[in-house]
């Protein structure tokens, strides 16, 4: 066996031997493989084949000896090709401008482009090697990748393609991401709903407990931003004459834009009484304006909420108005 840029071996026949007399005569030939070869003197003993390419070849070796007795026998020489590195490309260089603070950005890598002269790619290895950390890479030893999780910040990811001979190249390609200023919206919501109410709830998920449960759900459209949807939860102490409850509201848009944080008001003892006119406050404490400035809602004013409540029909009606960031 050779390995190209070797191109040539030693045909080495002089092990035959004639028991009862002497060799007189050798001849070497190809029975099979590559065309090119060329075979420096075919009748002696020992002799060079030359011009070998990548591939299989069969040399014959004829002999007769002086009583004009034939024989003959074949030697198989491999010549492996000369393995070329892959070439590989990471794409070009793009640019992703978030539309807002939320959600993240995605993009999809494609090295595609990559290639090998020996047509023999066996394996691609995409890494990131710069930018922030919070980055998430899916499908990284795939021909194409995806980098979610995405923030502001300049990203550089690097792919390396090998070949089946253990050959490699790296290329890599850099991602800009340019973050979305907040989104600053003055409220004058009203919305309208239903909403339940279950009375000394038992939860024994992890253990058992029990408390008073409200919950609101009301989906709207939100001009400017798009289909949106308002949650409350409210825990309550079992106690009729306790105040003590946690009531979270969320104003938010499925995958994008939100706030959420807690409402003075006590559902629980506006049920009790009957229903009737509400008014509170909503004080925005977590929102996906963090994304784009993470102290944005330490100081912003409690936002009003509002309404009546129907506890016959199960309806409710609420006002939010006031300042906040998405």
């Amino acid at each position: 066996m050779i390995t190209l840029p070797t191109d040539s071996v030693l045909l080495d026949g002089n092990g035959s031997g004639n028991p009862d007399g002497t060799i007189s005569e050798w001849l070497w030939t190809k029975i099979s493989g590559p065309a090119s070869f060329t075979i420096d003197n075919a009748t002696l003993s020992k002799t060079m084949a030359r011009n070998l390419t990548a591939g299989i070849y069969q040399f014959e070796l004829k002999v007769a000896s002086n009583e004009s007795l034939l024989a003959k026998d074949t030697i198989k020489i491999t010549v492996n090709g000369l393995s070329r590195p892959p070439l590989a490309n990471a794409g070009g260089d793009t640019t992703l401008k978030l539309l807002s603070c939320a959600p993240p950005g995605t993009v999809f890598l494609d090295g595609s482009g990559s290639s090998d002269p020996d047509n023999d790619i066996s394996g691609y290895s995409w890494t990131q090697i710069s930018g922030p950390s919070a980055s998430t890479l899916f499908n990284s030893t795939s021909v194409k990748a995806t980098v979610g999780n995405l923030f502001a910040g300049q990203y550089v990811f690097q792919l390396q393609v090998t070949d089946a001979g253990g050959s490699s190249s790296k290329d890599t390609m850099k991602v800009n991401v340019l973050g979305a200023a907040e989104q600053e919206s003055d409220l004058d919501l009203t919305l309208s709903g239903s909403f339940l109410f279950q009375d000394n709830y038992e939860d024994c998920y992890y253990y058992c407990s029990y408390y008073d449960y409200t919950s609101i759900q009301i989906q709207f459209d939100f001009p400017s931003i798009g289909q949106f949807n308002f949650y409350t939860q409210e825990y309550a102490d079992t106690a009729s004459a306790s105040d003590v409850h946690t009531t979270s509201m969320s104003l938010y848009r499925d995958n994008g834009p939100g706030v959420n944080g807690t409402s003075s008001i006590n559902f629980k003892k506006l049920i009790q009484k009957g229903g009737g006119s509400f008014s509170g406050t909503l004080k925005i404490e977590q929102g996906s304006a963090q994304n784009c400035n993470q102290n944005i809602y330490t100081n912003l004013n409690p936002l009003t909420v509002t309404g009546s409540l129907d506890t016959t029909a199960h309806t409710i009606s609420l006002t939010i108005k006031g300042k906040t960031y998405f």
